[in-house]
């Protein structure tokens, strides 16, 4: 099994997240939900996302849709006819 999590929106909060942190400003609690991770010396302001499984049913959503990889890239020779049973292809 494997996991998805969008890559932009984690992308763009961790940008923000580390211009108020590089700056000095105080990261806006609309960012992170107000919820920080303690990193052993201190809570950092952080946003938790929730990984998605990814599954037959739900790859054109998520992977594919995401362009984090291309039908072409999974479904190769070996895994053309799981792809075509599935719907992929």
């Amino acid at each position: 099994m494997t996991v998805h999590k969008a890559i932009k929106p984690q992308a763009e909060a961790a940008a923000v997240i580390a211009y108020h942190l590089a700056t000095g400003k105080p990261v806006p609690t609309d960012i992170t939900g107000g919820k920080t991770v303690n990193n052993g010396k201190k809570d950092v302001p952080s946003v938790l996302l929730v990984p998605l499984a990814v599954t037959k049913e739900n790859l054109m959503d998520t992977v594919i849709a995401d362009a984090f990889w291309t039908t072409e890239q999974i479904c190769t020779a070996q895994y053309a006819e799981a792809c075509k049973a599935a719907g992929i292809l």
